[in-house]
């Protein structure tokens, strides 16, 4: 439970070192200097461990003084550095709570991040070119003063479960998963580095966006200009609320292989409240095998246009080919908007189709209650205790429900049993 300060940076260079902490408490570890890095870990490393720490930006005369990253790294190549975990660590005001790349085994877990700073080029939690990361019951809150909460950029087999996730920063994302070009090997992102992002799982997370923040989950390259593709996700059991950002919920540029099932997802403003979107100027395959099973959708009472696009398919002018979204499979989704107008299902500027079935449609969207609770303030009001949902839906590859429960018998529509 002391107090230390921490002037500079410290660099790791060997492996087998914990840094954690004995008795009762939390020490707080105070950064007194410039604006610098925490911990440093240089190449060829192993077995890191920093544990039950509270860090603090400090103040001198200039006012707050932030850690510029808790960890930074070195360049170097994929298993750079193996097995890092950070346990307990709790911070403040700083610029991330993990800031990191070309590491092989990265472990966040019970960590407890909020109020980032630090601006432009600062994310809250971010992983470049990695592999086997874990984000696991931790908190990332209020990266208004940064970029994106979460950014996984080219890495792989990635497990994202059981965080409170909130607040991205203006015209950026609550959880971004990216693909890998060879910007950072060459430093041109108009070719693809040949490795893919994928085998990623995120699920029974809490991701709440914004008013001013951009899509809040995105499965995508990093911009129209870069050839990093993802494939092989699956988006399951969390609870989006959009709040008040009028983008769309979810956005997939995924090549193939994304699955979004049992989410109860709040849409806020948006005109798409799911968007396969192909866009890019260097990926010549559009998004195919895009899977949308048993999901629950609203939109806010409060929440404007009066017209929502429940599933829209598009393709911009500047995409790489001719090509447009295929395979997209929407089944068992149950949406209401009680104060919508209209809403369209499914939506296209491209001539892309869908298979739609057993699901709200678009009059019943805005027409006919979904039978649960309006508006829904808990988990349990997300449950249709009536109307059409309850054994209206088709098989699909879904095992159980939002709760865990097994599905049997005939399926319903919505990600919670009846």
């Amino acid at each position: 439970g002391e107090t230390f300060n921490f002037p500079s940076t410290v660099s790791i260079g060997v492996s087998g070192v914990t840094l954690g902490t004995w008795g009762t408490g939390k020490p707080t570890i105070t950064h007194t200097g410039s604006l610098t890095d925490g911990l440093s870990l240089q190449n060829g490393i192993d077995d890191i461990i920093v544990m039950n720490w509270s860090l603090s930006a400090g103040t001198s005369g200039s006012g707050n003084v932030r850690w510029k990253n808790l960890f930074a790294v070195t360049p170097g190549t994929v298993g750079g550095r193996t097995n890092v975990l950070m346990l307990g660590v709790d911070t403040d005001k700083n610029s991330s709570l993990y800031d990191s790349g070309w590491t092989d085994g990265l472990f966040i877990v019970d960590c407890n991040g909020q109020s980032f700073s630090g601006g432009n080029g600062n994310v809250a939690v971010y992983a470049e070119i990695s592999s086997r990361v874990a984000v696991l019951g931790s908190r990332v809150y209020d990266a208004t003063g940064v970029e994106h909460c979460l950014r996984m950029q080219g890495s792989t087999k990635i497990v994202i479960s059981n965080n409170d996730i909130a607040l991205p920063a203006n015209s950026k994302a609550a959880v971004t998963i990216r693909g890998r070009s060879n910007q950072a090997l060459t430093n041109d992102k108009t070719t693809w580095s040949g490795v893919w992002a994928e085998h990623v799982v995120i699920s029974e997370n809490k991701i709440t966006s914004r008013a001013g923040a951009t899509w809040t989950v995105q499965f995508a390259p990093q911009d129209d200009g870069d050839n990093g593709p993802v494939r092989d996700i699956i988006f399951e059991r969390n609870f989006i609320d959009s709040g008040a950002s009028t983008s769309d919920a979810v956005v997939t540029e995924g090549i193939s292989g994304i699955t979004v099932r049992n989410n109860l997802i709040k849409v806020g403003g948006a005109y798409n409240a799911l968007l396969v979107l192909y866009r890019n100027r260097y990926v010549l395959e559009a998004p195919t095998d895009t899977k949308f099973y048993n999901n629950t959708l609203y939109r806010d009472t409060a929440a404007s246009p009066t017209y929502i696009n429940a599933l829209f398919m598009q393709r911009d002018a500047a995409a790489a080919s001719a090509a447009i979204p295929t395979g997209t499979v929407y089944k068992n989704n149950l949406f209401t908007g009680p104060t919508l107008s209209n809403a369209v299902l499914p939506g296209t500027n491209c001539g892309s189709t869908a298979d739609v079935s057993h699901s709200s449609t678009a009059a019943q969207i805005y027409g006919t209650a979904g039978g649960f609770t309006i508006p829904p303030v808990n988990y349990v009001d997300w449950k249709a205790t009536s109307g059409y949902s309850i054994n209206g839906g088709t098989y699909v590859p879904v095992f159980d429900d939002f709760n865990g429960a097994a599905r049997t018998g005939t399926y319903d529509i919505g990600a919670v049993n009846p």
